[in-house]
């Protein structure tokens, strides 16, 4: 049981995985992010909530996990307490809920009961809200049974706490032949109805034809099971039922060989009375030698009794029953520490898969009961959250109710029910990255790189993972404006060939002006831009020559450009300082607004 629990608390630390405990999946299509934005609210307040404004979760978690593999079923009770104004929880164990052992389920159950315990102060504390009734509970106290049954004798300590009985069952308190569900709350020792209140809401109330049909009682409860029982019962089996014939049968074994050891080292005999002894029998101490009056030999009037010591068989049973218990337990020696020293690496994470097959079908168990006990949450804060505490959180207008809606989104535990140890998490990152450098390689890789990475510092559990990871380099506007235009003028050989240099001129200057204040990036665009159209009016059929001119209709450009481009902007001439540029010879012909006619020269 002890390898079982150590080996059980591997998922605690998956539970609560730094400050976060819950994550949010939304469902359908969510084109603006709207979905992902209300997702991630939901899941850092509430994951907030539970480490940091519910104290008393974690450590019942902590408990909940070695208590779960013993007694094979353990209740977590969520609601939300008004003497505190927020959520709670509380841990039940389950000799202290009462349920029909053939119930199918705590929600179906007609009736439970909690045996719960109070203390004086928080029995005044309801009363004083209103929540319990006025009664004199101190005058009335009595005796009490315990865990087991057994009854507690009063006693004169005043602060000692009470017991109740709080009851989730059916009454037809309204007597109109159908039972609605009720929370009745009951002083033990008095026998006092401290309190009746309503366990539904009217949403909870379905109608047929104007008439009540049935109403659904609230559930308060997530059961978290360690394994199902066989006959179908509603409390779990753990280990302590598993392993309870054969360690009765380990201790009796052990006994035995003990008692066979003891009488092996103490020894034995019968003694003749002709010795003179009077006692009946003889008991030396150690270093003690006693004096005997008899004329009878000593070695004939002493005769031992040999013990041969713990037998063989014994040991051989013992052997077999440690081993049924490791069957049943499904423990591997690697997971308790015991490994060969020399075990490839490979071999031992061969031997961890293999014992934590069992785990993992175990840890998809209380994975669920999480999701239920979110859900649980999430419900709660949709009725009772208000939005001016919301909003407060974040900082900005949020509205619980409809982040918490869970019509399209699901709020799941952030562990991994597959990775149940840290080591399978990192094999897996580590996969992952390989098969990002292997795809890298390829003509078109399809693995985000930089995502794999994140994935691997995250499964190592680095801080800080975002001031490691650089940022993508963001795109330089000027080399994607000259790629184009270069890809453009590569169209005709003499055409591309001028133009080309040209344009790396232009490069040059954008550069150097790019290293100093007051970079005209938006003149460049606009007169790269007019490259682009003039090349494409340059690929259409040429028209026939009008008024001695060739090409285009000719167009005034306008002043200091004679081809009608926009300025370049000149180095050195700081803002808005501009450059005369020259005419483009092309095929002999010279500018004349939009127009060219045959000239010749170059720039």
């Amino acid at each position: 049981v002890e390898g079982e629990t150590d080996a059980f608390e591997l998922l605690y630390p998956a539970i609560v995985q730094g400050n976060r405990v819950a994550k949010c999946l939304a469902w359908g299509k969510d084109p603006q992010g709207l979905k992902a934005a209300r997702a991630d609210r939901v899941s850092e307040h509430l994951s907030w909530q539970l480490l940091s404004e519910m104290p008393e979760w974690e450590p019942d978690t902590d408990k909940l996990l070695i208590m779960a593999p013993i007694a094979g079923c353990v209740f977590r009770k969520v609601y939300f307490d008004p003497s505190i104004k927020r959520n709670s929880t509380r841990l039940v164990t389950a000799d202290r809920l009462v349920i029909n052992y053939h119930a199918r389920s705590v929600e179906d159950a007609p009736r439970l009961t909690e045996r719960m315990y109070l203390y004086p102060y928080e029995i005044q504390e309801r009363i004083r809200s209103g929540r319990f009734v006025e009664f004199d509970y101190a005058a009335s106290r009595g005796e009490e049974p315990e865990d087991d049954g057994k009854p507690v004798e009063q006693t004169d300590d005043k602060d000692a706490p009470h017991l109740f009985l709080e009851q989730h069952r059916l009454l037809d308190l309204d007597e109109d032949g159908y039972a609605e569900p009720y929370i009745v709350t009951v002083h033990y020792s008095s026998q006092k109805v401290c309190r009746i209140v309503a366990n539904f809401d009217p949403k909870d109330v379905h109608l047929e034809g104007g008439k009540i049909a049935a109403i659904r009682k609230r559930n308060y409860y997530i059961p978290y099971y360690f394994m199902p029982s066989p006959d179908g019962g509603i409390y779990g089996w753990g280990f302590g039922w598993l392993l309870k014939d054969i360690g009765e049968s380990i201790n009796t074994t052990l006994n035995q060989m003990l008692d066979a050891g003891h009488l092996t080292n103490v020894k034995g005999g019968l003694v003749s009375a002709q010795l003179g002894i009077k006692e009946k029998s003889i008991k030396l101490k150690m270093g003690e030698w006693r004096v005997l009056n008899s004329s009878v030999p000593l070695n004939q009037a002493v005769m031992p009794i040999t013990y041969p010591g713990p037998s063989a068989v014994l040991f051989n049973l013992l052997g077999m029953l440690v081993e049924a218990g490791k069957e049943v337990s499904a423990i591997k020696d690697v997971l308790t520490g015991d490994t060969p020293a020399n075990a490839p690496v490979g071999t031992t994470l061969a031997l961890i898969e293999q014992g934590l097959q069992v785990f993992t079908s175990l840890y998809k168990r209380i994975h669920r009961a999480i999701k239920a006990e979110l859900g649980l949450l999430a419900k709660l804060n949709r009725e009772n959250l208000s939005p001016e505490k919301y909003s407060a959180f974040f900082d900005v207008p949020a509205d619980p109710v409809a982040d918490y809606s869970e019509a399209d989104m699901d709020i799941l535990p952030i562990s991994d029910p597959n990775s149940v140890s840290k080591m399978q998490t990192l094999t897996k990152a580590m996969f992952l990255m390989e098969a990002a450098d292997k795809d890298a390689a390829s003509p078109a890789p399809i693995i985000n790189r930089r995502e794999a990475m994140q994935r691997v510092f995250e499964a190592a559990q680095i801080e800080d993972v975002e001031k490691l990871i650089m940022p993508p380099p963001q795109p330089n506007p000027e080399e994607e404006i000259l790629k184009r235009v270069v890809a453009m003028l590569a169209i005709k050989g003499q055409q591309a060939d001028i133009v080309e240099k040209q344009t790396a001129a232009l490069k040059n200057i954008a550069a150097a002006e790019a290293a100093e204040d007051g970079t005209q990036l938006q003149a460049y665009s606009q007169y790269l831009g007019f490259l682009q159209s003039m090349l494409e009016a340059q690929q259409q059929p040429t028209q026939e020559p009008q008024n001695g001119q060739g090409g285009l209709p000719g167009m005034e450009g306008p002043a200091g450009n004679a081809i009608g481009a926009p300025a370049a902007p000149v180095e050195g001439a700081g803002i808005g300082g501009v450059m005369p540029q020259p005419a483009l010879p092309v095929d002999g012909q010279q500018p004349g607004g939009m127009g060219l006619a045959p000239i010749a020269g170059g720039l």
